[in-house]
């Protein structure tokens, strides 16, 4: 019986999920893209505005969609928060590129709360690189949500290039 009741939750689970759990950036629901300086940090939240329990894949890509990136990875740092179910884990999947959430409760008296229920911090690698987030049903039949973050040079450099662009000009 205990297996069935899994069985039935799991597939529930991956039916449900696309239809609820969204992603943002610090905090933000309304962001679907975000630029950022090398060297920076920020926090991609997953929502769900439903107290259904989901699991999700997050992956690193390019533009173009290839799996992993040399522009940005996942710090490795995470929080996991209490609304996501007494039973929610995360698990590092893949150092770097991918990582796995899942939300959920075997209780009924202590269900999934809607709200954010995991923070992953992402790091930005290299000036002029834009990388996507992925979010990924259960399954990994479905995109649900995605992120574009387009990395700048920090204001820094940009005054640098700018003063030596100054010197050159000066020099003819």
């Amino acid at each position: 019986m205990k297996k069935l009741l899994a069985l039935i939750l799991v597939l529930g689970m991956a039916a449900t999920a696309n239809a609820t759990v969204m992603l943002s950036v610090n905090g933000d629901t309304a962001i679907d893209e975000i630029e950022i300086c090398v060297g920076d940090t920020i926090w991609i939240d997953v929502y769900s505005d439903d107290a259904i329990p989901y699991g999700v894949w997050l992956d690193v890509t390019e533009l173009d969609g290839t799996y992993g990136s040399d522009c940005g990875q996942w710090t490795g740092n995470y929080v996991l928060y209490s609304e996501a179910g007494p039973d929610a884990f995360v698990t590092y999947y893949d150092p770097g590129i991918e990582w796995y959430a899942e939300a959920k409760t075997f209780n009924p008296d202590d269900p999934v709360i809607p709200g954010k229920h995991f923070e992953f911090e992402f790091e930005c690698l290299l000036e002029g690189c834009d990388v996507q987030i992925w979010m990924w049903d259960y399954g990994y039949a479905n995109v649900i949500d995605i992120v574009t973050i387009h990395q700048v040079p920090e204001p820094a450099s940009m005054l640098l290039l700018g003063l030596g662009g100054l010197l050159l000009r000066r020099r003819k």
